[in-house]
């Protein structure tokens, strides 16, 4: 049998303070595909958990499918669910992968691109009876998503017509003991807190290199 190949992935960077100056630390994944999305789903599991105000009853630790099926499956609310995995990375034009990619990018080019993704994804998945849970990660700090984004996209998703019960964006935290995360919701409007927010006013690109605050 051959090894797995690992999957690409980018670099977390976290922004810290030490001894009165700002430095900047690097955080990798290594692994396959299955690997990291197994990382990500159990992660997910693991802070629903803890949340006390999340609003669905999760049981057991996600089971990985069948390669031709969605990715994991999950109790939730004493029913079968289906979770699909989707990776924030617009990289189908960029040579080199998430080293080359740009550091700038307007909020409604990003915001575009992943409901073009979604609605992708969901086309294909309309005969299927089976709750589906879609949970969006990214493993490169030039891809995570803000407040602004989680706004802008919930207000795109309660217009769209979705073959998903709920639609999430998993941050990681990999400089927490615990490899913390933060779940934030996005659909259906009903249950998610940045629906009811004011949008964004404007289109600015967003632009911020981290390795900046680290030189002298």
């Amino acid at each position: 049998m051959q090894p797995k190949k690992n999957k690409p992935v980018g670099t977390e960077k976290i922004l810290k303070i030490n001894n009165g100056k700002l430095s900047v630390e690097k955080y990798k994944l290594k692994g396959s595909k299955e690997e990291i999305e197994s990382f990500f789903a159990n992660l997910f599991f693991d802070t629903a958990c803890k949340e006390k105000n999340f609003p669905f009853t999760l049981s057991n630790l996600p089971k990985i499918n069948k390669q031709n099926d969605l990715d994991f499956s999950l109790e939730v609310e004493g029913n079968n669910t289906l979770l699909e995995l989707m990776e924030i990375a617009p990289l189908e034009n960029i040579r080199g992968g998430h080293s080359n990619a740009s550091a700038s990018c307007s909020l409604k080019e990003r915001c575009e691109f992943i409901q073009k993704k979604i609605t992708h994804k969901s086309n294909k998945y309309g005969g299927i009876e089976t709750d589906i849970f879609l949970l969006l990660y990214s493993t490169d700090w030039k891809f995570g998503l803000t407040p602004f984004h989680f706004r802008t996209l919930s207000k795109i998703f309660h217009r769209e017509s979705y073959h998903y019960k709920a639609i999430f964006y998993i941050s990681w935290f990999p400089e927490s003991p615990e490899n913390d995360g933060k779940i934030n919701i996005l659909f259906p409007s009903n249950i998610s807190p940045y629906f009811s927010q004011p949008e964004v006013v404007g289109d600015q690109a967003i632009s911020l290199d981290l390795d900046d605050f680290s030189k002298e």
